[in-house]
């Protein structure tokens, strides 16, 4: 399950980062809306994935 997770994350964020492309001129605190986007959707990436780890499996 954290695997098709971290991938749906990074196939967010790629998306956001190509229809980030089309739109050059729009910012937000001196960055762009994609940049900004993606500065809130990895971390909550990071912290789902956090929370559905394998705490059993004896891996570290």
């Amino acid at each position: 399950m954290p695997d098709f997770t971290a991938t749906r994350i990074a196939i967010t964020v790629t998306a956001i980062f190509v229809i980030g492309l089309e739109r050059r001129d729009r910012t937000v605190f001196r960055i762009g809306y994609d940049a900004f986007a993606v500065l809130a959707v990895n971390p909550s990436g990071l912290v789902l994935l956090y929370f559905l780890r394998d705490v059993n499996s004896g891996g570290g």
